[in-house]
C-alpha cells in the first residue's frame, strides 16, 4: 500500500523554500538518526507493525470488540462504585502511612488492634468490610450450586 501526495500539494508546500537548504537540513536530519542508531530502530519497528498487522485478521478485531463490548458493564460498574472510590480515598489517607511506617519500625500489638476496635469509624468500616463479605460468600455459595 503505497500513498502518493499530489504534485501541486508538494510544489505549494516548497514554493518558498530554498529547496537546496531543504534537502540538505534533511540529509543532516538523517544521517543524525543513523548515527544515533534511533533511524534502525524506527525502521525496525516500522516492520513489527507491518508484521503485527499483517497477522491480524478481521475476527480477531471483531471477537476484541465484542470482549470489550461484554467488559464495559464491568469497567462502568467499577467505575462508579462508591465503595471503590472510598476505598481508595482511605489508602490514600495519612493515617494509613502512620500505620504502615509504626507496624514496620515498632510492630503492632494485640492491645493496638483491641483498642482501635474502640473507634467508631473502624466499627463502621468494618461493619462495611464484613457485609461485603457476606454478600461475597453468598455469591459463592451461589456459583457452588450452579456448577
Amino acid at each position: 500500500m503505497s500513498t502518493e501526495i499530489p504534485t501541486k500539494v508538494i510544489e505549494e508546500l516548497i514554493k518558498d523554500m530554498d529547496k537546496d537548504k531543504a534537502m540538505i537540513d534533511m540529509l543532516n536530519k538523517l544521517l543524525l538518526l543513523y548515527k544515533s542508531g534511533a533511524f534502525d530502530t524506527a525502521v525496525e519497528l516500522l516492520m513489527t507493525v507491518k508484521n503485527v498487522s499483517s497477522v491480524i485478521t478481521d475476527s480477531m478485531i471483531d471477537n476484541l470488540a465484542l470482549t470489550l463490548r461484554e467488559l464495559a458493564p464491568l469497567i462502568d460498574a467499577l467505575a462508579n462504585n462508591p465503595l471503590l472510590k472510598l476505598l481508595g480515598e482511605s489508602l490514600n489517607d495519612t493515617e494509613v502511612d502512620k500505620a504502615i511506617i509504626k507496624a514496620k519500625e515498632k510492630g503492632v500489638s494485640l492491645g493496638d488492634v483491641i483498642g482501635l476496635m474502640r473507634n467508631n469509624d473502624v466499627l463502621t468500616g468494618l461493619y462495611v468490610f464484613l457485609t461485603v463479605m457476606k454478600s461475597l460468600g453468598r455469591k459463592v455459595r451461589e456459583f457452588k450450586a450452579e456448577g
